[in-house]
């Protein structure tokens, strides 16, 4: 998570950083190196094609998503963000034990309904009455229909 002094350190550095537009090339001083260069002067090499392209784009990629950082959520409401991503991260939690509880429970009352059938069928068989087929029996609520 990001929080407001985070943001405030990457643009404190993204600020301090040479200007831009920075692109990639060869270097001057060794031939078989990337690096990145401001006008005419060289910023960064690097060993790897992509590490000074990732470099080079960094300038420019970095701000933008500053701004679309803070557009959608103004830098002073951060903590208040994270904040609510702590208590939406608990109340989660929560959500998915009770799930679990509402699961356990559920599959206890349908063992309650079918042990309720049986001592219906049985009860009927012991006062001598004509069984009532078990899948017959319907629970509804706490009644025997």
């Amino acid at each position: 998570m990001l929080t407001k002094e985070e943001l405030e350190a990457i643009k404190e550095r993204c600020e301090k950083a040479t200007e831009g537009p920075w692109r990639t090339a060869v270097s001057d001083r060794f031939p078989h190196e990337d690096c990145v260069m401001y006008e005419n002067k060289e910023v960064a090499e690097a060993y790897e094609y992509f590490d000074a392209d990732f470099i080079a784009n960094a300038r420019q990629d970095i701000p933008k998503l500053i701004e679309e950082i803070e557009s959608l959520c103004p830098i002073g409401d951060l903590d208040i963000v994270s904040s609510l991503r702590t208590e939406n991260d608990y109340l989660a939690e929560i959500i998915e034990e009770k799930d679990e509880e509402i699961e356990r429970l559920r599959k206890s009352v349908e063992m309650s309904k079918r042990i309720v059938r049986s001592l219906t069928h049985e009860n009927a068989v012991l006062r001598g009455e004509k069984p009532i087929p078990l899948e017959s029996i319907k629970l509804n609520g706490g009644d025997i229909e």
